[in-house]
């Protein structure tokens, strides 16, 4: 189940309302306040705005359910459920307290859900909204496969061994084919099998602190790079009628600052761009090394010593994953302190990765052995796509042949 439905996981995600949606459906930018507009809009208002097409019905959650699963939903219970009339059959999740658009879902991404993501990660409601409960239960699913397998293994070494030790040869004993597929495939990716059964119990957990200690980790967070006071609206010399002129599809302009650099967020369309508001014509952001080293000199003082230096390639800690971009170039900024802090800085948007000893080790454990997120391999995905197939399909061999040899003993007996 875990490597089919994986496979399925790989091209049909988990349905997500995203930023792009939402930000589609903005109106132009103008000097009156159109979001107090917008949330003064009842949710049938919106849900009529929302695609240009009938609701045909509309129900309200109480719970949680699957398609609005985690309890980071609960604040918006109860949810308002509109059901449209087009090809896509798609239906809208409207929150009952904020009013705002949540999750979006169409008939393709909820079918594909079934066979995908929800039993990928045993997304059922009366379960997911109990997170500990939920992780437990994946972490014993990991820990099981991981017995399974590494028994598994083990013992097919042990044949190897006696088959060796009593003819010379080394080869596959078996003649009957569920027996001589289970065992040849088996002894080819027990090892994926052991690998993919640890990221499955790594996927809910920190590695344990007398592996790798985390208590000397700094506190590097998006909003301490970035900063909360305010600068002054002298700092900012781009104007939104600057930018609207060059862009006209303009729909937010959102002052910004990284540290003492200020910049404009404007959405344009249906993406979020940046700007470096010390200029008066519309400039993309690029923020300079003197305020990443300003940033982070706040953050580690005059104890640490840390340098910083700029990627044009991706590395082992900083590349794209499966869902998600990383762009280039990068700022790496290096601290030396006693957890391998490591800071990578994106100057198009400000997107920061902060990478210590104790997330290296965990990255193997689960992106590594779970996505094989490995730089050099995993940027070339036509090689990975095909590797990934056939290790998936060789484990699914595995597994049938195993519950095939295992009810053919049931029976006989």
């Amino acid at each position: 189940m875990w490597f089919v439905s994986g496979l399925i996981l790989i091209y049909h995600p988990y349905p997500k309302l995203t930023e792009n949606e939402i930000y589609k459906r903005l109106p132009l930018f103008s000097v009156q306040d159109t979001a107090e507009a917008q949330n003064q809009l009842s949710p049938s208002e919106i849900a009529k705005k929302w695609l240009p097409y009938d609701v045909v019905k509309v129900d309200t959650l109480r719970d949680l359910g699957v398609w609005v699963i985690q309890p980071k939903y609960e604040k918006d219970l109860p949810i308002y459920r509109f059901y449209y009339d087009d090809p896509d059959k798609t239906e809208l999740f409207i929150s009952g307290t904020s009013l705002n658009p949540i999750q979006q879902t169409n008939f393709k991404q909820r079918l594909w859900s079934y066979f995908g993501a929800i039993p990928h990660k045993f997304y059922i409601p009366s379960l997911r909204k109990n997170t500990e409960t939920w992780k437990k239960i994946v972490t014993v699913g990991g820990v099981f496969c991981f017995i399974a397998a590494l028994s598994g293994l083990i013992e097919g070494i042990i044949i190897l061994r006696r088959r060796f030790k009593k003819t010379g040869k080394i080869g596959n004993p078996y003649k009957k084919w569920p027996m001589r597929l289970h065992f040849g495939f088996g002894i080819c990716v027990g090892l994926f099998l052991i690998t993919w059964g640890i990221s499955g119990i790594f996927a809910m957990n920190k590695v344990p602190e007398w592996l790798s200690p985390t208590k000397d980790e700094l506190s590097i967070t998006q909003n301490t790079l970035w900063g909360k006071k305010e600068l002054p609206d002298s700092c900012y010399l781009l104007t939104p009628a600057t930018l609207l002129k060059e862009y006209p599809e303009l729909k937010t302009f959102e002052k910004q600052h990284f540290g003492s650099f200020p910049a404009i967020k404007a959405v344009i369309g249906d993406s979020a761009y940046y700007f470096d508001a010390t200029s008066e014509t519309p400039l993309r952001m690029h923020i300079p090394d003197s305020a990443v080293r300003k940033q982070i000199s706040k953050i580690t003082g005059d104890s640490l010593y840390f340098t910083i230096r700029k990627l044009n390639n991706f590395t082992e800690y900083y590349m794209p994953r499966l869902r998600g971009q990383a762009n280039l170039p990068v700022y790496e900024v290096k601290i030396e302190d006693n957890v391998g802090s490591t800071v990578y800085i994106d100057p198009s948007d400000g997107y920061m990765r902060y990478i210590t000893n104790h997330k290296r080790i965990r990255k193997w454990l689960f992106e590594g052995f779970h996505y094989w997120n490995i730089n050099g391999f995993y940027t070339v995905k036509p090689v990975w796509t095909i590797a990934i197939w056939a290790a998936c399909i060789s484990c699914i061999i595995v597994c049938l042949t195993g519950i095939i040899i295992t009810f053919n003993k049931i029976f006989r007996q």
